[in-house]
């Protein structure tokens, strides 16, 4: 009998590997062609994986379903996993299902879930009708599943009292975690300034401006931190292009680091008083489990920043994602 946890970015296979831990034996099916997920598997460090865990780039067949104790879902809106779990569950009987934080929106989706009769999506996405009769059934099979008491939430957001009465009204349990297996591993890397910038994709996908951005990276790297030099060590999001961090490279005082692995194992034990500055970010609430003695700072959203393609919706969920982010870490730091 076998856990199986089907994931579709970096930051899900971290989550899962966490929820997995002390597993007997477990398989970890990693989506290879999604985006940074061929260079994350060669990057992987040697011994990162607890044991019992294994890595597959194959989906799940469907028989071999039928034996697995547990599903672990990286991204409840994917459509290739919505196919993959509502096809197995035509076959045979779902095991209990494990949802896995997939950034910031996890916490709109869950609350779609717990709260709702229809299908999911996230704040950016517009199903098709297609698209749409697939979540809607995905969704029903998965508040059957909650309503027996098989279906949990693991995760290291912080979700707020209505959504986690809304859970427990669903019978969805929320198992929390603090990255203790990322942070058992010790495969952290010192900055090599004294701040750190943690880089967004908000202006890679066109919802930003790409010059206020830079303008906030290049105030960012010294201006209103406290630190005696304008140094700070920038971290890519994986959809910023080449050209655009060589534009970002050029600014004052900043470095960029190289594309690597998630920040989750880069920065897992940064140096006391390390000034870590960010727009609204899920790594925000990771980097701060894991590095309580830094200082963050989350920036908000100006309202002139947004270009046309950001939905009033986003624009909506990031200031309120943005505000609890300010508030928690606070009350952390």
């Amino acid at each position: 009998m076998t856990a199986r946890a089907l994931v579709e970015s970096p930051f899900q296979f971290v989550s899962a590997l966490e929820a997995l831990r002390g597993t007997e034996e477990a398989v970890v099916h990693a989506r290879p062609d999604a985006r940074g997920m061929e260079q994350f598997l060669r990057q992987l460090p040697e011994g990162w994986l607890p044991p019992g865990v294994t890595v597959s780039t194959r989906p799940p067949s469907y028989a071999p379903q039928a034996r697995t104790t547990r599903l672990l879902v990286g991204d409840l809106c994917s459509g290739r996993i919505q196919r993959t779990v509502s096809q197995s569950y035509l076959l045979s009987l779902l095991p209990e299902l494990t949802i896995l934080d997939d950034g910031l929106a996890t916490l709109s989706v869950v609350e779609q879930l717990v709260s709702g009769t229809g299908p999911l999506s996230r704040p950016r996405q517009r199903l098709s009708p297609v698209r749409s009769r697939l979540s809607a059934f995905f969704a029903a099979r998965l508040r059957g599943l909650a309503r027996k008491g098989r279906v949990d939430w693991f995760t290291a957001l912080r979700p707020g009292p209505e959504l986690r009465a809304s859970a427990a009204a669903r019978s969805v349990r929320i198992r929390e975690h603090r990255f203790e297996h990322a942070r058992s591993v010790g495969s952290g890397e010192a900055p090599e300034s004294e701040a750190v910038v943690i880089g967004s994709a908000m202006a890679a996908d066109g919802l930003i401006r790409p010059a206020a951005y830079l303008d906030w990276v290049r105030g960012a790297a010294g201006r209103g931190t406290g630190l005696s030099a304008r140094s700070a060590t920038y971290y890519p999001h994986r959809r910023e292009s080449p050209d655009f961090l060589a534009r970002v490279a050029q600014l004052e005082g900043v470095r960029v680091a190289e594309p690597g692995l998630p920040l989750e194992l880069r920065l897992s034990s940064l140096p006391p008083g390390v000034h870590v500055l960010s727009l609204p970010s899920t790594a925000v609430v990771s980097l701060a489990t894991m590095n309580p003695e830094a200082v963050f700072a989350v920036t908000p959203v100006e309202p002139a920043w947004w270009t046309d393609a950001a939905p009033a919706e986003f624009r909506a969920s990031t200031a309120r994602n943005g505000k609890a982010l300010r508030e928690w870490t606070r009350q952390t730091c």
